[in-house]
């Protein structure tokens, strides 16, 4: 089990935070044009839960400012950074995308 999980939403919620199996779940309320990027995943034969790729969760993690900077550096070097970048196009954030390029520049060093 995970130590938390983080679902983002572009609907706002009342609770930001609720447990399940004393597992916290984290609700972060994102654009709706940020809605992109995931998978599905099948759960008990007929139950489709959207997951993030490991791109779109970064994209995720600078939006909501939840992982330092450092961890992100090493995080992005297992990644397809050309996907990561097209998602950090598709967000039409420029500070995303500045932060995304600043990343990657800084990855490959």
């Amino acid at each position: 089990i995970p130590f938390g999980v983080q679902v983002m939403t572009s609907r706002r919620r009342f609770n930001n935070k609720i447990f399940f199996q004393d597992t916290p779940i984290f609700f972060y309320n994102i654009k709706p044009k940020l809605m992109f990027g995931y998978e599905y995943i099948i759960w008990k034969e007929n139950i489709k839960i959207a997951v993030a790729r490991p791109e779109k969760a970064v994209i995720d993690a600078i939006y909501t400012k939840t992982i330092p900077e450092e961890d992100l550096k090493e995080i992005i070097k297992e990644l397809d950074i050309n996907l990561l970048k097209k998602y950090a196009r598709l967000t039409d954030d420029e500070k995303i995308k500045q932060k995304v390029y600043e990343l990657c520049s800084q990855a490959k060093k």
